[in-house]
């Protein structure tokens, strides 16, 4: 393993991201024999990817802008795009395309146990019920204005919660019926992430600005951090489960929303009620 005094950020990725990335792979096409070139499973990994590098960049750039984070001198390749490493960008990659490879195990190892009558079906819940994780989010949210030095956490919450809002809004219901599918790999990835963020920050491969952190930390790890990796995972694992879980349930969900398309064109297209005749009034020539 590379010495912790000259990590680099790619040493970081290879070991971190890549390495479990390449085991999760294997793991799909020999341990399950699952085609790893489904193309349900390409189109879906490579937009969310996609999806995640491009909303993750303006953030990204903002925050390094703003100095909440810096890397190292001599620990990236140097090659910088709107002030941020290569690097990042890749990290952002990676982490997608781990994210989504591990929950895609998942679905496949909860399916097989299904059918092996491991779990009756369930009626999904109210839509409130389906709304509490996202209410508790919030609460945290509203909570940290109470702090002095909280500049990464809004800066956050703000760019993460309005994402995790609308997966709940529109794929609720696949998310509260695979909630023991894709919480765990959520909280596993964010704690491996964390992990790896605490040898980092120790390796010095890039630091954070102490005035914007709220103070309490895991070892070198703020909490801030904790909470960017738990988001982040939040946002790819339920991405990729209310996607999948759409597309196999498109019959139906046509079903519900072919007749409210129907109303609300049919309201649209409606004609305007035609004017009152305009009845002259009777000449009295008087």
């Amino acid at each position: 393993m590379t010495n912790l005094t000259h990590m680099t950020y790619a040493d970081f990725l290879l070991i971190f991201l890549i390495a479990p990335l390449v085991a999760a792979l294997v793991a799909l096409g020999v341990i399950l024999r699952r085609r790893l070139l489904d193309r349900r499973f390409v189109a879906l990994t490579g937009g969310l990817a996609l999806v995640a590098l491009l909303y993750m960049a303006p953030w990204d750039h903002t925050a390094a802008v703003w100095g909440l984070w810096t890397w190292a001198p001599g620990r990236t390749w140097g090659l910088r795009w709107w002030n941020v490493p290569l690097e990042e960008y890749l990290f952002c990659l990676l982490e997608a395309l781990l994210g989504c490879a591990l929950v895609y195990a998942a679905l496949l190892l909860h399916g097989i146990w299904r059918a092996r009558g491991g779990e009756p079906e369930r009626r999904p819940p109210h839509a409130r019920a389906s709304a509490l994780p996202l209410v508790g989010l919030l609460a945290l949210g509203f909570g940290a204005h109470t702090a002095a030095n909280w500049a990464y956490l809004p800066f956050l919450l703000i760019w993460a919660l309005p994402v995790i809002g609308v997966q709940w809004a529109l794929g609720g219901r696949y998310l509260w019926r695979a909630r023991m599918v894709w919480a765990p790999v959520a909280l596993a990835l964010a704690a491996w992430l964390s992990l790896a963020d605490a040898v980092a920050i120790a390796a010095g491969v890039w630091r954070f600005d102490p005035q914007a952190l709220l103070g309490p930390a895991l070892g070198p790890v703020p909490l801030e951090e904790m909470l960017f990796y738990l988001l982040t995972a939040l946002m790819v694992t339920q991405g990729f489960v209310a996607l999948w879980e759409g597309y196999a349930d498109r019959e139906a969900l046509g079903r519900r929303v072919r007749p409210r398309v129907a109303r609300l064109r049919g309201w649209l297209m409606r004609p305007a009620p035609s004017p009152a005749p305009n009845v002259a009034e009777p000449f009295d020539g008087g």
